[in-house]
């Protein structure tokens, strides 16, 4: 049975059957790098729950420490990056979904 597949340094399985409308990931940022860049969304709210070392996260341009088992909502239309700054490579599952109205 398959659990995802890898696709630019992350497992998808939000294109698994029953998760439509929902995206899954387990992502990774390398060490003394970030997320190529600030991103947001019209209507997916995200999730991210920080699984290893540390790091700075940015919300429209504020910018605090994550740690650790840290969980941070995202809204839409909110920009937003990570970048690591502890001595290991920043591990983060990441959940995406449409925000309902």
């Amino acid at each position: 049975m398959s659990t995802g597949f890898v696709k630019n340094k992350r497992i998808m399985v939000g294109e698994q059957p029953a998760l439509i409308g929902c995206e899954i990931s387990f992502n990774y940022v390398p060490l003394s790098e970030s997320t190529p860049f600030v991103h947001s969304h019209k209507f997916n709210k995200e999730v991210y729950i920080i699984l290893s070392d540390a790091g700075e996260f940015m919300v429209d341009n504020e910018e605090f420490t994550v740690v650790e088992g840290a969980i941070i909502r995202v809204a839409p239309k909110s920009g937003r990056a990570l970048k690591t700054n502890g001595a290991e490579p920043l591990f983060y599952l990441y959940i995406q979904a449409q925000e309902i109205v």
